[in-house]
């Protein structure tokens, strides 16, 4: 037998969006409700590998991101809504055995 369980975040649970350097090791937490100051996510703050680049574009994608968590989470906290949002993230499935044998 197999069982799912569902995982639903609300958007008042996320925090932060923590970033981990993939040469280093090091995490840096940036809250949802702040702005990180310019430059901090360019590059490590330890080991100072490239992290977000200006250019390509994924700097202003993590922006925007973060600014929507923060108009969710502001918005959308339930009141004058009929509705709660949440986030879905897949659960691992659980087997148990069907019997366990007696020897």
């Amino acid at each position: 037998m197999t069982y799912q369980h569902k995982k639903l975040l609300e958007i008042s649970d996320i925090a932060a969006f923590s970033f981990t350097c993939k040469q280093c090791g090091i995490s840096l937490s940036v809250p949802v409700l702040s702005e990180p100051k310019k430059g901090k996510l360019d590059k490590c703050p330890a080991c100072d590998e490239p992290w977000l680049a200006t250019a390509d574009g994924n700097l202003q994608g993590v922006e925007d991101l973060r600014k929507a968590f923060k108009i969710f989470s502001e918005r959308l906290s339930g009141k004058g809504t009929g509705f709660k949002f949440a986030l879905e993230i897949p659960a691992e499935p659980v087997s148990v055995p069907a019997s366990i044998s007696k020897d």
